[in-house]
């Protein structure tokens, strides 16, 4: 069985020390030994920004097709270790989700799995996030299954009602709003849930935010409209569990795929470095990221097309502006009977 290590070795000529250092790129590629290759239609890594960075955190999507998900239940050798939470629960999710015995087919359209990879941290094969992507509306209109199963099959834990009663609060969003994931991050030394929220009218956010942490209230809105005028659209990620959490997360969207908005990235970058959130060379490094990388088999009987994005900018807030983080993806396609 091939892993996704194989795949991502060949595009680590791709990253620098400027993004990943040699110390991350090694442990992603001991991580992702124990991933089957099949089972992956993207990956990336989480970069964190600023002077004396370098730190690349890891994550991969299982789906969207049903097949990803069976390969991955079916051949992952580390998904079903115990830690100190419970049984790790991705699987079960991934178990529950092919098998459609809940009719979750109907509700999930894949699953992100994460890996904090950090320098003096042993190495850890457990995932560290798993994050289940909702089809568009079902977190509104099927609230019940999903804090009644599928929640709580992530956390491995009934919802204690304090966090259902503040879940309730996103059913009141503008109907237009997707909660396109919900997450958590299970080594972390305090539970929450994390959503992720888009398709809102950014006036909305304007006006709801500075009430929802007035802590940020002075500098947020400018710095809101200096992102939504470099972007194209934004996501608000909350943490809730028995409250909000002061922290949250806005991720920034660039449609990139369109030679005109592709432009916006390198406007972003300079006014980002201006504000003393970014480090000049990763400007440079992360401009040469985009491409493809194309491998090809020993026999010739295939070939790995790896297509490289800047994918989103996400800053977070925390009583004031904490960071910024870019997350970089690779969609992977396989191609049988390729030559030369």
């Amino acid at each position: 069985m091939k892993a996704l290590g194989t795949d991502i070795s060949d595009i680590f000529q791709s990253l620098p020390d400027s993004l990943a250092t040699e110390g991350c790129r090694r442990r992603i590629l001991e991580i992702s030994k124990g991933i089957p290759s099949a089972a992956v239609s993207r990956y990336g890594f989480e970069i964190w920004l600023g002077k004396n960075h370098g730190r690349a955190d890891f994550l991969y999507k299982i789906g969207p097709s049903i097949e990803h998900a069976v390969f991955w239940a079916q051949n992952t050798d580390f998904g079903f270790d115990v830690n100190s939470e419970g049984k790790f629960s991705a699987p079960e999710i991934c178990k529950a989700w092919v098998s459609d015995r809940f009719g979750w087919q109907n509700f999930i359209n894949d699953l992100w799995l994460e890996h904090d990879v950090e320098p003096d941290r042993p190495i850890n094969k457990i995932p560290d996030g798993t994050f289940i992507g909702l089809k568009q509306g079902i977190f509104q209109n099927e609230f019940g299954i999903v804090s009644e199963q599928i929640l709580p099959a992530l956390l491995g834990m009934p919802l204690p009602l304090a966090v259902r009663h503040n879940l309730e609060f996103f059913i009141q969003l503008p109907s237009q709003a997707h909660i396109f994931h919900v997450g958590t991050l299970q080594t972390r030394p305090q539970k929450f849930l994390r959503i992720c929220i888009t398709d809102v009218d950014f006036q909305f956010w304007i006006d709801f935010l500075p009430t929802l942490f007035p802590q940020n209230a002075q500098n947020l809105v400018e710095d809101l409209k200096l992102l939504q005028s470099l972007t194209n659209f934004l996501v608000l990620d909350l943490d809730i569990w028995e409250s909000i959490s002061p922290r949250f997360g806005i991720e920034c969207y660039i449609w990139d795929r369109m030679p005109v908005h592709a432009k916006k990235w390198p406007i972003l970058f300079q006014a980002l470095i201006q504000m003393g959130w970014m480090a000049a060379q990763q400007k440079d490094a992360l401009l040469q990221w985009a491409g493809m990388t194309i491998s090809r088999s020993e026999t010739m009987a295939y070939e790995v097309q790896q297509k490289r994005r800047l994918h989103h900018l996400k800053m977070t807030w925390d009583a004031g502006f904490q960071g910024a983080k870019i997350y970089l993806s690779v969609d992977k396609m396989t191609v049988i009977g390729s030559s030369e």
